[in-house]
């Protein structure tokens, strides 16, 4: 009886690998041109969550001035201190700093009345004008203003009305005088000031100086 030669086995093995590797790739090529499930044309695209609606912004914050108080700030301090050669109030950013020192140093009752104040403004400007200060003409704004603070007067004003002006006129003369444009451009401003000499007129410097 004869031995198989090497050589069969050889070609034995080879046409073994040769059927495993062959089913292998018609496997992977099966795969490759399997075409992916396609939606059909007459289903709708699924639609997009529905994003919630962004909140209605809150008139007023906490601890801030209403619109309308805010306008009449505005208004006031421009009418106090004016832009003439120099800036005035309202670049200088005046409101800004009222407001700030209402809502943080003062304490309640001298807040609630200066609000009282601008509020009784506001319903001057509707009795008026028929529309809140802040929707008047610019004429019209001034004018309010301007009979706020006229001296005399019928009726006479009583002393809270008294109160609220002068704490109106002195937190716009204050936080004009501490801006940047007030201290520089109006007042004297050394940040490193020399020694003090309290005899010196006003007249030998010009200026009153911004800091004491």
């Amino acid at each position: 009886m004869s031995k198989p030669s090497s050589m069969s086995r050889r070609d034995a093995l080879g046409t073994s690998a040769g059927i495993v590797m062959g089913a292998a790739l018609q496997a992977a090529l099966a795969g490759c041109r399997a075409d992916p499930p396609s939606a059909s044309a007459s289903e709708p695209a699924p639609a997009a969550p529905a994003e919630p609606a962004p909140p209605e912004p809150a008139a007023t914050e906490p601890g801030s001035f209403s619109r309308a108080q805010r306008a009449i700030i505005d208004e006031v301090a421009d009418v106090l201190i004016p832009e003439t050669d120099s800036p005035g109030a309202r670049r200088a950013e005046v409101p800004a700093y009222i407001e700030g020192v209402v809502f943080a140093v003062l304490e309640d009752d001298d807040r609630r009345a200066l609000c009282e104040g601008l509020d009784a403004i506001d319903a001057a400007a509707r009795q008026k004008h028929g529309q809140p200060f802040a929707a008047c003409p610019p004429e019209a704004k001034s004018a309010l203003v301007n009979a706020l603070f006229a001296s005399g007067g019928t009726p006479a004003p009583n002393e809270r009305e008294l109160a609220f002006r002068r704490r109106l006129r002195e937190l716009t003369i204050t936080g004009f005088c501490k801006s940047r444009f007030g201290a520089t451009r109006v007042l004297q401003y050394d940040p490193i000031p020399g020694a003090y000499d309290g005899c010196r007129t006003l007249e030998s410097v010009g200026r009153a100086w911004a800091t004491s």
